[in-house]
C-alpha cells in the first residue's frame, strides 16, 4: 500500500498555494456622482451632489453619461418635488397674508386655483413633477436628435441630464422669487449638461435648449386644447 505522501494520484500541493488564492469579491459599483455612490449615506450623497452640480456643473456633467436611470430619477423627483411644493407653499402664504399681490408677484401666483386648489396641487406635487420629468426629457431628446446626435443610450443620457439639473429647484426654498429663479437655474444646468455630455458648442447647445422649450410649449398647448375640447365632445 502506498502512503498519501507517495501516491501519484494525489497532486502535490505547495504550502503557500491556498494563501495565494485570490478571494473573489464583487466591488460596489461607483461613479463620479456622489448620489450614486453606495458607500455614502443619503444625506451626505445629497449634499455633495448638490454642491457639485450647482457650483461645478461642467465637471459634474462630464460624469453623467455613466449610470442608470433609476438613481437619476430618484434625485430629480426629490429635488423637483421639494422645489415645486415650496413654490406653492410661498404662493399659499401670499394668498393668505397679503391678499392681492402687486407687480411682479401678481404674475407668480396661482390666482385662479384658490387656497384649496393650491393645497391639492401641493399634495399632487410628486405626480406633477414626474410627468414634467418625462415629457421634458422627451422634448429634450427630440431636440438633441434633430441636431444629428447619434449613439447608444442617447435618451438615457438626456434623461440623466434633465433629472440632475433639477438641483436648481433648491432655489425655490427662497421665499416668493425662489421658484422662478429655480426654474431658470434648471434651464442653465440643462444647457451645461447638453454642452458637456454631447460635446456641443455654446451656440448649438443653446439652440437645442430653445428647441426643447418650444416643443414643451407646443405640447402644453395641445394638452390644454385637449382638456378643453374633450369635455365638449363628450357632452354632444
Amino acid at each position: 500500500m502506498t502512503s498519501p505522501e507517495t501516491d501519484p494520484a494525489i497532486p502535490e500541493v505547495s504550502p503557500g498555494q491556498f494563501a495565494q488564492e485570490p478571494v473573489s469579491q464583487e466591488p460596489a459599483a461607483r461613479t463620479g456622482i456622489p448620489w450614486e455612490d453606495p458607500e455614502l449615506s443619503r444625506p451626505t450623497a445629497l449634499g455633495r451632489t448638490l454642491k457639485a452640480v450647482l457650483w461645478q456643473p461642467g465637471k459634474f456633467f462630464r460624469a453623467v453619461p455613466r449610470g442608470g436611470w433609476s438613481e437619476a430619477l430618484a434625485f430629480g423627483l426629490l429635488l423637483g418635488t421639494t422645489g415645486f411644493a415650496a413654490s406653492l407653499f410661498w404662493n399659499l402664504l401670499s394668498h393668505l397674508g397679503a391678499g392681492r399681490p402687486l407687480g411682479l408677484f401678481a404674475l407668480l401666483q396661482f390666482r385662479s386655483l384658490g387656497h384649496g386648489g393650491i393645497i391639492i396641487l401641493m399634495a399632487l406635487s410628486p405626480a406633477v413633477v414626474l410627468a414634467n420629468l418625462g415629457l421634458s426629457s422627451l422634448c429634450l431628446w427630440g431636440a438633441v436628435s434633430l441636431q444629428g446626435v447619434t449613439g447608444p443610450e442617447k435618451f438615457l443620457r438626456v434623461w440623466r441630464i434633465f433629472n440632475y439639473a433639477q438641483a436648481g429647484m433648491a432655489a425655490a426654498l427662497i421665499p416668493f422669487l425662489g421658484g422662478p429663479a429655480g426654474s431658470l437655474w434648471v434651464l442653465y444646468l440643462t444647457y451645461k449638461g447638453i454642452r458637456e455630455v454631447f460635446a456641443m458648442s455654446g451656440g448649438r447647445a443653446a439652440g437645442v435648449l430653445g428647441l426643447s422649450v418650444l416643443f414643451q410649449a407646443m405640447l402644453l398647448g395641445l394638452l390644454m386644447l385637449g382638456a378643453i375640447g374633450l369635455p365638449r365632445l363628450l357632452l354632444r
